[in-house]
């Protein structure tokens, strides 16, 4: 009887004990939908105007991805009728394509327990471009139904293993030079809109 209850009490402490673990090791792994909202968005005649938040809910800083290429400036694709602009520059390469200069990601830096509000513009109508030489051509004009918006973000951990790819341009701004073969740990945030008319063109 006494055996029992050691090993049963055994068994309860190495549970929580890798319950533990696995909380600590994956603090950046919970994807709460909570940290970044669509405030609002317009389709104007010639542009598309949308404002965000991103809140940093988590126990550390983290660095938000801002652009590729230029603050602002994303990965956008267009798949069925979903158009998906991205800002995170763990994407991967189109092994087909042969791209003579990396994408450069740029990051800002938001402090625990924070928030950031940012608005992004894109010409209408929409061209279907990457930095990855991901998107194959679409011919002439759809509208797109629905759009997903997508952020990465790293953790500081993750920035010291890039190494000489990463640099601070300024305390608060980060480039990360994004190589093919060099892997980036980067966690993505989504929001999505729906039952919009977003004319998407070649």
């Amino acid at each position: 009887m006494k055996i029992k209850l050691l090993c049963m009490l055994v068994l309860i402490l190495f549970t929580f004990s890798c319950d533990r673990l696995k909380r600590e090791n994956n603090i950046y792994d919970r994807k709460d939908m909570n940290m970044i909202k669509v405030d609002s968005y317009k389709i104007l005649p010639d542009k598309f105007v949308m404002s965000y938040t991103i809140k940093n809910t988590l126990d550390c800083d983290i660095w938000i991805c801002d652009g590729i290429n230029s603050v602002s400036k994303g990965d956008i694709c267009l798949k069925k009728n979903t158009l998906f602009l991205r800002l995170f520059s763990s994407l991967p390469y189109d092994d087909t394509i042969l791209i003579y200069a990396p994408p450069v990601a740029y990051y800002s830096k938001l402090p625990t327990n924070s928030s950031v509000s940012k608005t992004i513009e894109v010409e209408l109508p929409i061209k279907v471009l990457s930095p990855f030489g991901s998107n194959r051509a679409i011919i002439g004009r759809v509208n797109a139904s629905s759009l997903v918006f997508q952020v990465g973000y790293i953790a500081p951990d993750e920035i010291s293993k890039l190494g000489e790819w990463a640099r601070k341009e300024l305390e608060d701004r980060l480039l990360v030079q994004v190589i093919r073969d060099v892997k980036i740990d980067e966690r993505i945030l989504e929001a999505e809109i729906c039952n919009v008319k977003i004319p998407v063109e070649n």
